[in-house]
């Protein structure tokens, strides 16, 4: 397991200690763990996307996709936050839970945005957890984040957290603050090794390639939920790395073209060519396989009712024993044969979309 995965593992576990507290319990795993978090993210590997999150569904809209082309995706909450969303909670004061990480000892910790210490006061009263210990019980007067980004978290965002590889961040800095940074030329998100995508209201950070992704068609992600993918791509890593290089690379090309005539062109020219023609030629190929191995299987079987002929026919052992070898034999090349057709369709760039295609039905 990453350390990323173990850390979001142990923020959904922390939650769970308690069925209505949820949010305090959130507030008090961040609080302890906003420096293991960001350390976690800026040491892990791979291509990471920062995303500025204004609407959670809205994420959702697109973030299958956009996995297909990042190893992680960094989320940076936006919501413009009113008084009233500042919400009053309940605040189980616990450290039991206070984990360390060694893996994360001595690393260098990259500039990170702490929520100020904000006003509360304790009760008089205990709360019990759901692993049976008991500790005090506090109230805070403003909570940590907007009250969607808790609902999201505690509900269809779990399924995205429990991957290890999406990333609810608000120790990144707002986009304010990172303006200033800019200015002084310092690039704000390269400190995580994440790359911006989706700035809106600041076009001197648009990243045209990336947000030209969105305009590939890629429909069977459709029917497949976001632990599945992440699932698919660990366990087809190779091929998804050369799907993914491979329309990245294409993007690159055209991304001066970005806004022109020329530049859907070029799109539909990467969606006919580096999607739909090689999803086609693993189709033919499968299809030639499929009927290639049905014929040897028939070869083999014809093979075995011979052996079993012999045996039949009373005549000297060695005869079947014979035969029974090069059936083994036969099996063996069948094994070698398969390895090598698998080999062959996974050479093809839009393997990985194609299995994932597959998987999905």
């Amino acid at each position: 397991m990453s350390i990323l995965a173990e850390l979001h593992k142990d923020l959904l576990d922390f939650s769970n200690l308690h069925d209505t507290e949820k949010k305090g319990l959130i507030d008090q795993w961040y609080r302890h763990n906003f420096l293991a978090l960001s350390c976690a993210l800026k040491y892990s590997d791979g291509i990471k996307l920062l995303l500025n999150v204004e609407n959670f569904k809205d994420f959702e809209k697109y973030s299958k996709k956009l996995f297909l082309f990042a190893d992680t995706l960094v989320l940076r909450d936006i919501k413009k936050r009113t008084q009233d969303e500042f919400e009053l909670i309940q605040l189980p004061e616990t450290n039991i839970y206070d984990k360390k990480y060694e893996e994360l000892e001595g690393k260098r910790i990259p500039p990170i945005h702490i929520p100020p210490p904000q006003a509360g006061m304790w009760t008089s009263s205990k709360i019990k957890l759901n692993d049976g210990n008991e500790v005090p019980l506090a109230v805070k007067f403003n909570s940590y984040f907007p009250s969607e980004s808790y609902d999201w978290m505690l509900g269809s965002g779990k399924q995205y957290l429990q991957t290890g590889q999406i990333v609810y961040a608000p120790f990144i800095p707002p986009i304010e603050v990172e303006q200033e940074f800019l200015k002084q030329g310092v690039n704000m998100p390269s400190l995580y090794d994440t790359q911006p995508l989706f700035y809106k209201d600041y076009d001197w950070l648009n990243e045209k390639s990336f947000a030209s992704l969105l305009m590939l068609n890629l429909p069977t992600l459709d029917n497949v939920d976001i632990a599945t993918l992440n699932e698919i791509k660990n366990d087809n890593y190779d091929s998804f790395k050369l799907f993914r290089n491979n329309i990245l690379d294409s993007v690159q090309e055209i991304k001066s073209k970005f806004g022109t005539e020329d530049f859907l062109r070029e799109i539909k020219y990467i969606q006919r060519n580096k999607i739909d023609d090689n999803l086609d030629k693993l189709e033919v190929k499968l299809k030639k396989i499929q009927k290639m191995r049905t014929l040897r299987q028939v070869g083999a079987c014809i093979g075995l009712a011979g052996v079993n002929i012999v045996g039949l026919l009373g005549l000297s052992s060695v005869v079947p024993i014979t035969g029974l070898a090069g059936g083994i034999a036969g099996m063996v090349a069948e094994s070698i044969q398969k390895m090598k057709e698998n080999s062959e369709l996974e050479e093809n760039p839009s393997y990985f979309i194609w299995k994932i295609k597959n998987i999905s039905g």
